[in-house]
Parts: structure tokens; C-alpha cells; sequence
């Protein structure tokens, strides 16, 4: 059981976290983001959140399908370096950098530091 989560929601969400580490092949972006994705789904904050990737970025949503909520941070992925980055949305200029490491762990915490207070979750999209 997924503790503060809806019954409802807790199979999507474990479904979603078992998809997001099996879709992983030997591309350089799937191996750059394989380990952010083993300490987010270690993490009980991010494990309440939707994971998706979204190009060379591991991203977290309260809901379960697109279009997807832009509260979140991200982690934005190179062979050796994690970006936390403000949010996962694409635009013309690159969402704020919160954090640059190495480290899978401390990109994970820093996202859950600037998650937002609000982390409700619900199946379906953020139109609602």
C-alpha cells in the first residue's frame, strides 16, 4: 500500500513506477536516467507522483495522463550530470536550474525539497 494515497489511485501509480524502470534500454538517455529512476521510486514523496519521461528528463505529475500537471520539478538527465530543473514544461527557455550534481541521490532530494504543498493525485489529466 502507498501511504497517503487514494485506493484508487495506489494501482496506477505502482503500475507507473514498474513501466517507468522497465521501459529502459541501453540508450545513453536511458542510462543516464535508469539510476534518478531507482532513488525517485526509493523516495515516498516521488513514489506518490506519476513518473514520465519527457526527452532526456525523468518528470513527476500529480495526475496520470496528458496533458500532465507543471507543478512538479524535474531532473533532466546528460551522461554526467543530473539538472533539476523547475518544471518539466518545454517552452523557448529552459526552465530555472535548482540543482547541478553528479549524484542521483541529491537531485532526488532536491526535488523533494521544491515539491510543491499541494501533492494530490488523481487519475486522469490536468484538464480534469
Amino acid at each position: 500500500m502507498i501511504p497517503s494515497v487514494d485506493d484508487s489511485v495506489g494501482p496506477a501509480l505502482r503500475a507507473r513506477w514498474v513501466a517507468a524502470r522497465e521501459q529502459l534500454g541501453d540508450s545513453w538517455v536511458d542510462l543516464a536516467i535508469r539510476p534518478v529512476v531507482a532513488a525517485a521510486a526509493e523516495s515516498e514523496s516521488l513514489s506518490n507522483l506519476f513518473p514520465f519521461t519527457s526527452m532526456n528528463r525523468l518528470c513527476f505529475s500529480r495526475c496520470s495522463d496528458y496533458p500532465f500537471t507543471f507543478d512538479c520539478p524535474c531532473i533532466e538527465a546528460t551522461p554526467t550530470t543530473y539538472f533539476v530543473l523547475a518544471t518539466w514544461a518545454v517552452g523557448d527557455e529552459r526552465a530555472p536550474v535548482l540543482l547541478e550534481t553528479a549524484n542521483a541521490n541529491e537531485a532526488v532530494a532536491a526535488v523533494v525539497a521544491n515539491l510543491p504543498p499541494d501533492r494530490s493525485v488523481w487519475i486522469g489529466s490536468a484538464d480534469r
